[in-house]
């Protein structure tokens, strides 16, 4: 993969489409951080809860800490609702302009492109890989920033309660690691193969559906069935492995992640003097370490949706930059006579090695109606899809009233031209 499409770069190109609509971005930020905020509070409430609440019987404390929590609780629910909200309205902008850039390129893309497509692989671009797009722009972002910010906010609130636990508890971060990077380049494989396997689905029915009769006269139904249990079981087979992937990934961190609650259990039970936790303290970090375990897995189911994301986006932009077709000179008419001379022209199609139309020498007078006869595969639609610029002549020329067509302003030129 070229340093154009690695998932850095990749990444930071899909989220260039949501700073587009950077307003409605950071007041979901602004969100995320106050839910962040709100979880890391809640952790820290329990402290005060137990050592002046319920071991200290401090009356100030009793008569506030009932407010405060329920407070805390308003601000999660409405940090809450606005990061979602508005980052779900991010995507699906996000969405609607890319699904308008696939559609105008397929408008602008030349024939020659088609020729070697196939229409399920190019409309599972438009549908499938936009969608995955969209999980790795707003969801993905969502619980990056929201879950993120909540465990910084967590392990802050652990180091402040006890230093020296939250040490040993972080000895496993670098096992964590790498684990998620390793898998990462698994998700990304297996995400970028589902996405061939879903054009194969989508082609297959496509063309089931609109040859529908040329099948049933010729009895192709078998043949066609086989085709596509092919393709669906490959499709299965690669969904599997990716939820095997994640499935074997998540609980393998959890259960370093307990092997870390288990010691500090062990430390806090077995401390004297000095050393000793109070009971609000061990509880609350008890409950930051034990918070720290949802955002955790969500962070490294995460990873998965972020490298389908990355893999559906590298599709996507190899197709927007594919080169449109030639827009031809600058040559306009109002409306041409319909002079048309063929001169030694000779077409070969792209990547074909043999000419399908050599040395055509032909001269059409305006006004005249000529046809074209003869047998399947001659030749006969393309050289008249050379008339409107379908393809260019390999060799020679096209004259339409005594200028090459190539000449003439490519829009101006279908102007001129009807097809049924």
């Amino acid at each position: 993969m070229t340093e154009k499409y690695t998932p850095g770069v990749v990444y930071k190109r899909l989220l260039h489409y949501a700073s587009h609509y950077w307003k409605i971005f950071a007041i979901g930020i602004v969100g995320m951080v106050g839910f962040a905020a709100a979880d890391t509070s809640m952790a820290w409430l329990v402290k005060p809860l137990m050592d002046e609440g319920f071991v200290n019987r401090d009356p100030t404390y009793i008569k506030w800490l009932p407010i405060g929590l329920l407070g805390i609780f308003v601000l999660r629910g409405i940090a809450g609702f606005t990061s979602s909200y508005c980052m779900a309205w991010v995507g699906r902008s996000v969405i609607r302009d890319m699904r308008r850039e696939i559609f105008d390129k397929f408008l602008a893309l030349p024939v020659g492109f088609y020729d070697q497509s196939t229409s399920g692989k190019l409309i599972s671009r438009l549908t499938y890989n936009v969608e995955q797009v969209a999980g790795s722009v707003t969801k993905a972002v969502v619980a990056l920033v929201k879950d993120g910010l909540t465990v910084v906010g967590l392990i802050g609130l652990m180091f402040y309660l006890s230093a020296k636990m939250a040490l040993l508890v972080f000895v496993g971060g670098p096992i964590i690691a790498g684990i998620m990077i390793y898998v990462s380049k698994r998700f990304r494989g297996y995400s970028r193969r589902i996405q061939n396997s879903m054009g194969d689905v989508t082609h297959l029915g496509e063309e089931v559906i609109g040859g529908q009769r040329v099948i049933k006269v010729f009895g192709g139904q078998t043949f066609e069935r086989s085709n596509f249990s092919v393709a669906n079981e490959k499709n299965r087979v690669l969904h599997n492995r990716l939820a095997r992937a994640s499935a074997v990934s998540t609980p393998i961190i959890q259960f370093i992640a307990a092997i870390a609650i288990a010691i500090v259990i062990y430390m806090a039970t077995n401390a004297t003097g000095e050393e000793a936790l109070s009971p609000g303290t061990f509880i609350a970090f008890f409950g930051a370490m034990v918070g720290l375990m949802g955002p955790i897995r969500r962070l490294s189911i995460l990873n998965a949706t972020i490298q389908r994301g990355i893999a559906a986006a590298t599709d996507i932009f190899i197709l927007l930059e594919e080169a449109g077709e030639d827009q031809g000179g600058d040559r306009r008419v109002d409306r041409a006579k319909g002079h048309i001379a063929i001169e030694n022209m000779s077409f070969r199609y792209p990547r074909g090695d043999k000419l399908v139309l050599e040395d055509i020498n032909l001269e059409i007078e305006a006004g005249s109606m000529v046809a074209f006869v003869g047998r399947s595969g001659s030749g006969k639609s393309t050289l008249l899809g050379l008339v409107p610029r379908f393809y260019d002549p390999s060799g020679g020329r096209i004259l339409l009233d005594g200028h090459d067509i190539r000449d003439y302003e490519l829009r101006n030129l279908r102007e001129q031209i009807a097809l049924v």
